[in-house]
């Protein structure tokens, strides 16, 4: 979004020195062009970045009108949805969001397959908000154990650890986070690390999502003896 201001604004510098050139070649009087353009040239910009993220903000609320879609459990008319905004949306920032929230229907279809290359593709450089980094390392980490590469999910995990206890208690994403430091914890072999932050984060997210993710991880606990590891 910065990068996208900043290139109006270039634009609009741009606009100025042409219009500089207009103003000598029909030898309109300084004091009159620089009053005109004053006003227009601000106009002009502000003008641009408001077009801009009214843009951005319309792509926003389609991508929440398609949530109910997965918590519908139709991840499959959701994946087709989000396609479609791709095909039409405008912007490298945009559509990196737009990819992270395919991959998360990938995700919710249990076709990690598919979400961990495109969660891979994404470019560190185009993650340019804390929300949405915090997501891609949430989802890529999750894919990995998923997919029973545990050395890149404990990487992954290792190394967002700032992040996600800045989020942790957040209620949009901490159970997603709980489950992981579960995941992390039985991964490490701590077994009894695992079963207390499962029973705390039981108590904590009451999520029908985590619910289930929670009730996975309790299984496999009760098909191991103590001390294995997953």
């Amino acid at each position: 979004m910065v990068k996208r201001v900043l290139k109006i604004i270039a634009i609009g510098v741009c606009l100025g020195l042409l219009l500089l050139f207009v103003q000598r070649s029909l030898q309109i009087g300084l004091d009159t062009f620089l009053r005109a353009y004053w006003i227009a040239a601000p106009a002009l910009v502000i003008g641009a970045v408001l077009v801009n993220a009214l843009y951005n903000l319309s792509y926003q609320r389609k991508m929440q009108a398609l949530v109910g879609l997965l918590k519908a459990g139709k991840p499959q008319e959701y994946i087709r949805e989000v396609e479609k905004l791709l095909q039409t949306a405008k912007g490298q920032s945009l559509k990196t969001v737009l990819r992270l929230n395919l991959a998360a229907g990938y995700m919710e279809a249990r076709d990690f397959d598919t979400a961990v290359p495109m969660l891979e593709e994404l470019p560190d450089k185009r993650l340019n908000t804390t929300g949405v980094r915090l997501v891609h390392r949430v989802n890529l980490c999750q894919c990995y154990f998923e997919t029973a590469q545990p050395d890149k999910a404990m990487a992954v995990y290792r190394d967002s650890q700032s992040l996600f206890q800045q989020y942790e208690n957040d209620k949009t994403y901490g159970g997603n986070i709980a489950v992981l430091n579960i995941l992390a914890a039985l991964q490490s072999g701590d077994r009894e690390q695992a079963e207390r932050l499962l029973d705390a984060a039981r108590n904590a997210w009451s999520d029908p999502r985590f619910q289930t993710a929670a009730q996975k991880i309790e299984d496999v606990l009760a098909q191991q003896s103590p001390g294995e590891q997953q």
